[in-house]
C-alpha cells in the first residue's frame, strides 16, 4: 500500500480503508457468518451507532436478517455489528450476550473477543472508512495542542 500523505488537520497519516477493500471484507464476513454454526439461530441485526449502521445495512441485506434500530431490542439472537472494536467499550456498554462482528478488531487492545471479523487491526494510525471524510474523521477525535497522537474520545 503507498505511504498515506499527513493530515492536514492533525499532521498524522491516516490509514484510508477503501471503499473496494471495504466492500471485499464485508462480503467475505457475511460469507463466514453464513457458514457459521450460529448463523441459523440469528434473526435480526443491529449496526452500533454510527460506524456500524453501514456495514450492518450490506449484511442486513445479504444474510437476509431484519435490520433493527433500536438497542433494547437487541437480545442473544442478534448480530451487532460494528465497523472496529479497538477497545471494546461502545459494545460492553450494550447488554451483553449477542453475536458480535466487526470490519477490523484490535486483539491487544479489545477487551473482548467478537465472534466474527474482517481484519486485525495492527498498524496504529486512525483508520478513515470511505463513508468519512478528513472532517468526520476528527469529530471522533481529540487532538490535544502540542500532540501528533489522536486519543480516542
Amino acid at each position: 500500500m503507498p505511504r498515506q500523505k499527513k493530515c492536514p488537520k492533525c499532521t498524522v497519516s491516516h490509514r484510508i480503508y477503501t471503499h473496494a477493500e471495504f466492500f471485499q471484507d464485508l462480503k467475505n464476513l457475511a460469507k463466514t457468518i453464513k457458514a457459521s454454526d450460529v448463523y441459523p439461530q440469528l434473526r435480526n441485526i443491529f449496526g452500533v451507532p454510527s460506524g456500524g449502521l453501514i456495514p450492518a445495512r450490506y449484511l442486513a441485506s445479504w444474510l437476509d436478517l431484519k435490520m433493527i434500530l433500536a438497542p433494547k431490542d437487541v437480545g442473544t439472537r442478534t448480530l451487532v455489528v460494528d465497523d472496529i472494536a479497538e477497545r471494546g467499550e461502545t459494545i460492553l456498554t450494550m447488554c451483553y450476550p449477542f453475536q458480535v462482528a466487526v470490519l477490523w478488531y484490535d486483539e491487544e487492545r479489545c477487551l473482548f473477543v467478537p465472534q466474527f471479523y474482517a481484519r486485525l487491526k495492527k498498524d496504529p494510525r486512525w483508520i478513515q472508512f470511505p463513508w468519512e471524510t478528513v472532517e468526520t474523521t476528527h469529530e471522533k477525535m481529540y487532538i490535544p495542542k502540542n500532540k501528533t497522537t489522536p486519543l480516542v474520545t
